[in-house]
Order: C-alpha cells, then structure tokens, then sequence
C-alpha cells in the first residue's frame, strides 16, 4: 500500500513538472498554432571541437552565438552529405569525363548589364559575376585573335570601334593600291553616260601633246603606242583620209585615145582604190576631147572630165572617188587621139 502511494505521488509530480515546462503534445499528434504548448530547446555554444559523444549517449545540441543550431546534413539513406557532392553546389560532374543522359545542374544567373560598361575594379584572380542582356543572354569577349575565312555573304552593321585597321592609303592620306603582277596598274575607266544617251554630268577627258610644228616629231615604230598631238591652241591635229605613208600617185600619157590602166593603182587583193584629186592636161592646139576614169580598161565609167585643146582640168574630190570593184586596176581612156593627152592622178588605196 505505501509502495503504490510513493509511486502515485511520483507520477503527480512528474506531469506537475511536465506542466510547468510548458506542456507538449504526443508523436504524431495535432498541433494547434497558438494553443499547443511545447518545451523551448537548448542549445551549447562551441566554437572550438566539440568533444564526439558516444554512440547511443545523449549530448546537448551544438548553437552559434546567434542561436543558430548547427545542422548535419543528410540524404535520404542518412548518408551525410557534403558541399560539393550533391550539396547547396548542385550536381558536381568531373571534368572531361563522359556526361550522363539528361544531366541535372545548377542554373547560371548573370548580372544584367544593358549598356555593357565595364570598368569593374577587381584584382587578377577575384571572382567576378557574368554579366548579360535583359533577355539572359550572356556576353562573351573574345581575348585572342579568331581566324576567319568567309562562306557567302558577310553582312556587317555599324561599327563602333576597329582596331587592327589596314589602312589603304599607307597612313599617308593618299590612296595606294599595290599590284604585285605588274609595274603599272591597269584600270579600265568607263563613261557614265551610254552612247545615245542623254548628256549629263563631266565627261572623261583626253590630253595631248601641244605641238607647233610636227617636223621634229620623232617616228614612232609601226604598232607602237603614240601620243596624240594638237596645236598650241589645243585643237587637235587631224591628217583627212589616210596616213601620209598610204599616199600614192601616178601621171600617165596617151596619143591614141587607147584605154589605159594605172600601175600605182593597179589591181590588188582585197584592196580599191580611192582617188582624192585629178589633174589633166591636152597639149593639142584645138582638138577637144573628154577623158573618162574606169574601173578597169573596159570597165565602167567613174568620172568623166571635159578638155579642151591647149586647156586642161584640175579636180579635188572631196570625200575621195571611190573605185567600185576591189582588185581592179584604174583606168583612164581618151576619147579621141591627141597629141597628147596628160593624166595625173593622186589618192590611196584601202580595204574598205
């Protein structure tokens, strides 16, 4: 009986106690926010080792000077984990080893920066946060030189800042263009304006060589390149119809009103020939006669010049008389027998 009364009193004490402490609730059980009470938690602050307490011993809870409960943390099989491993860095993989399919990692997040200004003040192996765009776009400054080759068409916006230029004016203020296949370099310049079209703008000029007499002019070699030359006014020197060197001329007589053909301007191939002035003189006293040029002795007639007895007749043509048939001898052809009828003849000969 005094047994049963001594363990009475003690568990009266113990919930007397348990009361006092604040009370709690049971495992598992509910718990009201503001009702429920609960029995407030200590801690011991150590900052220097705490002693290892034997396994299955109780041991008071480590605390910072804040209060903070120092937290051991652990996986789901219990196992400790550490930063690095699977902890607050995310999962850790090992460089240059083979990535698993679909790997989980820790997302990277920038500093905005919209007008990119740099000019952070850090010293040689801080650490320094990414910057990016307002879309998340990280920004990326290449330090080394980047080979580039081109692939179809570059298109380059505007440009703030060029380094490394390659100046094509040799950072002189003139342009210079090098050629290493020639010791000139060969430009073809073209009008603005097409034949046929309607003038405008500045026309490409030509220069010349002022000359006032071309007598000390020296020969060029045939096929060479020549300067053109004007006069001291600047009017260009033009000779009519043909070089000098294609000039020819020839003077036949004939008492015999025969038809005569012209060895200077004789038949050759591929070329006619053009007669540029006509001077005929009939030294009988008074027979009159007319004096026709052919195409040839009994071609057709070209010119036909009147000459009277004691006279004669000077003719200029004015563009040059043009002989029919290519490779066909001039002919001139009296029309009666004087004593004597003088033809003399000047002009060239051409393929045209």
């Amino acid at each position: 009986m005094g047994d049963y009364q001594n363990e009475n009193k003690t568990a009266t004490l113990l919930a007397s106690i348990l009361a006092a402490q604040g009370g709690g609730t049971s495992d598992g059980g509910a718990f009201v926010p503001g009702s429920t009470p609960f029995t407030l938690v200590g801690g011991e602050v150590d900052d220097i080792s705490p002693a290892q307490v034997t396994e299955g011993n109780a041991g008071a809870a480590r605390m910072t000077t804040y209060r903070a409960v120092h937290v051991n943390l652990r996986d789901s099989s219990g196992n400790e984990v550490t930063l690095g491993s699977g902890g607050s860095g995310g999962t850790q993989y090992t460089e240059d080893a083979a990535a698993v399919a679909d790997p989980i990692g820790t997302v990277l997040n920038l500093v905005r920066n919209d007008g990119r200004t740099g000019g952070l003040t850090s010293t040689d192996g801080d650490n320094i946060a990414a910057r990016g765009t307002n879309a998340g776009e990280l920004y990326v400054k290449h330090v080394d030189t980047i080979p580039a080759t081109q692939s179809g068409t570059w298109n380059i916006g505007t440009l703030s800042t060029v380094t490394n230029v390659v100046h094509v004016d040799d950072n002189a203020g003139s342009l210079t263009v090098d050629q290493a296949t020639a010791a000139n370099l060969n430009a073809q310049v073209v009008g603005t304006i097409a034949h046929d079209g309607v003038d405008s703008g500045n026309p490409v000029k030509i220069g010349g060589r002022a000359k006032s007499t071309l007598t000390g002019v020296t020969l060029v070699a045939a096929d060479d390149r020549a300067d053109v030359m004007t006069d001291l006014d600047g009017v260009l020197l033009v000779r009519p119809q043909v070089p000098l060197g294609n000039q020819i001329s020839e003077v036949k007589t004939d008492t015999g009103g025969t038809s005569t053909a012209f060895s200077t301007f004789g038949a050759a191939a591929n070329l006619r020939n053009y007669i540029t002035s006509v001077t005929i003189c009939n030294s009988s006293a008074s027979t009159f006669c007319t004096v026709d040029l052919r195409d040839g002795t009994a071609g057709s007639v070209i010119w036909t010049f009147p000459v009277p007895g004691s006279g004669g007749v000077t003719h200029n043509f004015d563009p040059p008389l043009r002989q029919p048939t290519v490779n066909t001898a001039l002919a001139m052809d009296p029309s009666a027998a004087v004593s004597t009828i003088t033809v003399s003849v000047n002009g060239f000969q051409s393929k045209a």
